[in-house]
């Protein structure tokens, strides 16, 4: 047995390769193919779908991908029984790496290095266009409106359909349905959340309901028109939280930092909030002298609306005029005043002369206080100043969560957010913080500068709340397609909630939602393993056997790999 150990970035993780004991493959008894199949014909296969069902992982469409997708083993296990059964893919060329991912090797602290591959070859080399009739119809990208759309097989469309659609107009349901076949499966939907789960919750729509039932339902009456007497297996979404991707760095993930590593990172944070102070201490101190300019100016003009101008000139000098001046000076630095009058000491504010001299003071008191000289540029009362205002606001953001306390050990990642004054807040327990933004130094790189998470990398209890409440939606809707056409449910979101909640046991091998380790996730964190593929077919198959008595044998999943490791 052969064990490989090593870390993720900020996380404790372990990896273990084990050989595990020989699953034979079934060996049927001789009967027909109509007693093997029970009450299907499984003479006309056809896969609809997305790419889960291409064959897609490590974040790449291949080849080999596409010969170890889930219709592709399910057809080779549906051959034994029915050997007339013919089931071709629109295979990439040979050596298509196609941004693959892959782990090149481990680096001195056990960290896996994940690369893309790449051949320099172009996309019009990658998606040159193949003819012939095809039974695996699983599109890379596809929502459940795109099997039945026209022109999503254009060159202004899907390239992973426009490649070997009949025709621009061509639809993915209709290649199917011009098959006439007489069995299909159907595992479509997880695109219609995933990409607004992908991007944070901050592009790309969910499909609301309603839509989503519209086409799924014309997907079925499709088919069901090329042959009334189809049958069928309809997969339901498993709750995409569940993957690597939403679940591998829980909110409070980033670490272990040791003490060292976490004074540092307060430093820098305290330190930018100083000069943020320090800017507003300059910025107020230029405000007031603005206020102080505008108050008598206005004061003037108001006794002017009643008074000759002798008189207010006079008004001016008196105790009365310079009360009146000494009030509008405090309203107007309590912003008390109307918006007009306000409006004349924040237009006088952002003029480019004042705006140049604040920038200058700024940079200027910078220096000082690097040099512990701050009192140079502004004076005791402006230190005393930034020193309270440091301590308020430190003391004030971090109570509302709206700034870091580091401290050794593990603590809680850090997230853009537009609505907090300091424009991020420390995650909560309910954040999604997404693999794909924390396994990117280029974008998260605590100790490079890099520590703010941005919001296209984290989703929060109401964005998760809404893929939820639309993936409950979606299933509910294929569960009636299914009991009213009388096909097989194939339950993918209880199975792999099993996956996600401990791990299961199937065929000699242990599955679960551990990155790199757990056989069931690519290195994507979203798309499945080969092994992981293999899974999903026997899970089709047990469900299919179970509805229609039928007898295809399951496929061995010790033919099928899942990661890859350097050296193997």
């Amino acid at each position: 047995m052969k064990y490989i150990n090593f870390k993720y970035p900020l996380l404790a993780l372990l990896a273990s390769m084990a050989i595990t004991a020989c699953e034979p493959d079934v060996e049927l008894d001789q009967v027909s193919p109509e007693e093997a199949s029970g009450q299907a014909d499984f003479s006309v296969y056809v896969a609809l779908g997305n790419s889960l069902t291409a064959g897609y992982a490590d974040a790449a469409l291949n080849r080999q991908g596409q010969i170890w997708s889930y219709p592709a083993i399910m057809a080779e296990r549906i051959q034994t029984i029915q050997p007339e059964l013919t089931f071709n893919q629109p295979l990439l060329p040979e050596g298509v790496a196609n941004g693959t991912r892959y782990i090149q090797s481990f680096n001195a602290a056990g960290t896996p290095v994940i690369v893309p591959v790449s051949n320099g070859l172009s996309a019009q080399q990658i998606y040159a266009p193949i003819s012939g009739t095809f039974q695996n119809l699983g599109v890379p990208g596809a929502k459940v409106g795109h099997l039945i759309m026209p022109g999503y097989g254009s060159s202004q469309g899907n390239p992973y359909f426009a490649r070997f659609a009949t025709s621009q107009a061509a639809t993915v349901v209709g290649m199917a349905a011009d098959q006439d076949p007489t069995f299909f499966t159907l595992w479509i939907g997880n695109n219609d959340v995933l990409g607004y789960a992908l991007a944070g919750g901050e592009a790309d729509e969910i499909t609301s309901p309603a839509d989503f039932e519209a086409r799924y339902r014309a997907i079925i009456n499709q088919l069901k028109d090329a042959n009334p007497n189809i049958e069928g297996a309809l997969a339901n979404i498993p709750d995409i939280g569940g993957t690597p991707m939403f679940s591998q760095f829980p909110w409070n993930g980033l670490g272990p930092l040791s003490q060292e590593q976490a004074s540092l990172l307060n430093a820098g944070f305290e330190a930018q909030l100083r000069n943020q102070v320090i800017r507003g201490v300059i910025t107020e101190g230029a405000r007031r002298q603005i206020i102080a300019a505008v108050a008598p100016q206005v004061v003037y003009q108001q006794a002017r609306a009643t008074m000759t101008e002798e008189e207010a000139q006079e008004f001016m000098q008196s105790p009365a005029g310079q009360a009146a001046i000494n009030s509008l000076i405090t309203s107007l630095t309590n912003d008390e005043e109307p918006e007009a009058v306000n409006n004349l000491v924040v237009q006088n504010l952002n003029s480019e002369p004042v705006q140049a001299q604040i920038e200058q003071n700024y940079q200027g008191a910078l220096q000082a206080d690097a040099a512990g000289q701050l009192a140079q540029a502004l004076g005791e009362e402006g230190v005393a100043a930034v020193n309270a205002n440091q301590e308020a606001q430190l003391t004030q953001l971090r109570s509302a969560g709206f700034f870091p306390n580091f401290t050794e050990g593990m603590n809680p990642f850090l997230v853009e957010d537009e609505n907090s004054p300091s424009t991020f807040r420390v995650a909560r327990e309910t954040d999604r913080i997404l693999l794909s933004g924390v396994s990117n130094p280029a974008i998260f790189n605590p100790l490079e500068g890099r520590a703010i998470l941005p919001g296209a990398y984290v989703l929060d209890a109401t964005e998760m709340a809404e893929i939820e409440s639309a993936i409950e939606a979606y299933n509910n809707i294929i569960r009636t397609v299914a009991n009213e056409n009388t096909f097989a449910l194939v339950d993918m979101n209880t199975f792999f909630d099993r996956v996600v909640s401990g791990g299961i046991s199937e065929g000699g091998n242990t599955f679960t939602n551990a990155f790199v380790s757990g056989n069931a996730f690519s290195l994507d964190g979203v798309h499945l393993t080969p092994k992981g593929y293999a899974l999903v077919a026997r899970k089709f198959i047990d469900d299919i056997n179970a509805y229609y008595g039928s007898s295809i044998p399951k496929p061995n999943l010790d033919r099928y790999p899942a990661v890859t490791f350097p050296g193997n």
